[in-house]
């Protein structure tokens, strides 16, 4: 990571950045130190991939929310993505709460050695061994993780899930900046279902890339994955099924204030149970013109990604004792919110070709 503006200098309207050196000991060893790497090279490669002239840069925002933002200085040829500490907190906390449940995730690692309460870990600090087994060691302070599973393996999960999730709200902003969303909203103001389209256009692109990994069978990340859950990767349903709960479980996690069905024009974001929709839609796409017949055939079997969303919305439920993402999925599948995606292609017909301008060229393959 380059250089960042001071840490008082406000990126966004949530907050100004985030020193990495005030995250607890905790957080650090499991989440940030873990995946700022990984976040800094997504970032790279696709910006070596496009002609882009901007030089991209990334931070942590000190905001409580789950977001991610980028800004595009053009005057400096550079651009800032960046997270909300939010996010990690948010996310990572709801993966491992839910492999710390026993009734959640039968088939992974030993669910029977799973307690599901929070651990008590005021003034204490835990060491992960190479065998993926937490020592704890004393320190201060309180970490932002409250659940860890006791299985090795289930915590690896946890953090593969959670991994993609933040992989996926990178992506989403790697889109609005090389398709051309920026430089697009810097010259025009866009009406509400224009701006739709093009948040709809950058989680397409997301998951064009997320998908696209699985269909190469080539690590969703660019590390070496935990020898305990390099199954995952030895069969397109396994490494679909994970990226999809884990895509699917982002978006519920943004559907906790319900949508109003009556006034979808007034979003700017199209509301998430739509875009949960959206995505296993796109999928499927995807898939039409991208991989084999096998792997059609495989998507169609696992309900064309249904089967994801339902065990998402199952375990929310389950672990928030909340049915609102219940109902808010029903509302998704209501007549009227059905239309709504129709209203927005038509839309997108004519935001396109007032992007193509500004979107950065993909270069072929040396």
């Amino acid at each position: 990571m380059g250089a960042i503006p001071s840490f008082n200098e406000t990126f966004s309207e949530d907050g100004g950045w985030f020193n990495p050196e005030n995250f607890h000991q905790i957080d650090r060893m499991l989440i940030f130190d873990w995946i700022t790497p990984q976040i800094e090279a997504i970032i790279q490669s696709h910006i070596r991939n496009t002609f882009s002239p901007f030089e991209v840069e990334f931070a942590y925002i000190d905001s409580p929310t789950l977001n991610a933002s980028v800004e595009l200085f053009v005057h400096e040829d550079k651009s800032y993505i960046g997270l909300n500490v939010g996010s990690a907190r948010i996310i990572f906390n709801h993966f491992f709460q839910a492999l710390s449940h026993p009734n959640l995730f039968l088939n992974i690692g030993d669910p029977k050695s799973e307690e599901y309460k929070k651990k008590k870990i005021q003034g204490v600090t835990f060491n992960i061994n190479s065998d993926g087994a937490i020592n704890q060691t004393y320190a201060n302070g309180q970490p932002m993780i409250e659940y860890f599973p006791n299985d090795p393996i289930r915590l690896d999960y946890a953090r593969l899930l959670s991994l993609h999730s933040i992989i996926f709200l990178i992506e989403h902003e790697i889109a609005h900046l090389v398709n051309g969303h920026l430089a697009l909203r810097s010259r025009n103001r866009l009406d509400v279902f224009s701006e739709q389209v093009l948040e709809w256009d950058a989680d397409s692109w997301a998951m064009s890339q997320g998908v696209g990994r699985t269909i190469k069978h080539t690590s969703q990340l660019p590390y070496e994955e935990p020898e305990s859950i390099q199954w995952i990767y030895s069969s397109f349903e396994n490494d679909l099924s994970a990226w999809l709960f884990s895509i699917t479980s982002l978006f519920l996690l943004n559907s906790s204030t319900p949508f109003d069905i009556d006034k979808l024009e007034v979003y700017d974001h199209p509301p998430a149970p739509l875009s949960a929709f959206f995505v296993l839609e796109t999928t499927k796409e995807h898939l039409l013109t991208k991989s084999t017949e096998e792997f059609i055939r495989k998507y169609s079997e696992m309900n064309d990604g249904s089967n994801a969303l339902i065990q998402s919305v199952e375990a929310l439920t389950l672990l928030t004792g909340n049915s609102i993402y219940r109902d808010e999925i029903k509302k998704a599948c209501s007549e009227s919110a059905l239309s709504h995606p129709q209203r927005l292609i038509s839309r997108w017909k004519e935001v396109r070709p007032l992007l193509e301008p500004y979107a950065y060229v993909r270069k072929l393959p040396d």
